[in-house]
């Protein structure tokens, strides 16, 4: 016997529409945030620690510094 959808949400700890709402609106958020960091990072490199970059970003930025 499968379980109904609404169980699967319950053990989640969604009892409501209002929060199966919010979490969709929080994916596609994330979603969102993930494909734009590629043209985030060329246009504002400074917010880039060197934690978050690759040593290929970091030698791309000091070129720029450089020029």
């Amino acid at each position: 016997m499968a379980a109904s959808p609404r169980i699967w949400f319950r053990h989640l700890g969604i009892y409501n529409n209002i929060q199966m709402i919010m979490i969709m609106i929080w994916m596609l958020h994330a979603a969102c945030m993930f494909s734009v960091q590629g043209e985030a990072k060329k246009r504002f490199p400074a917010l880039w620690s060197k934690h978050w970059v690759g040593t290929d970003d970091v030698e791309i930025r000091r070129q720029d510094i450089e020029e």
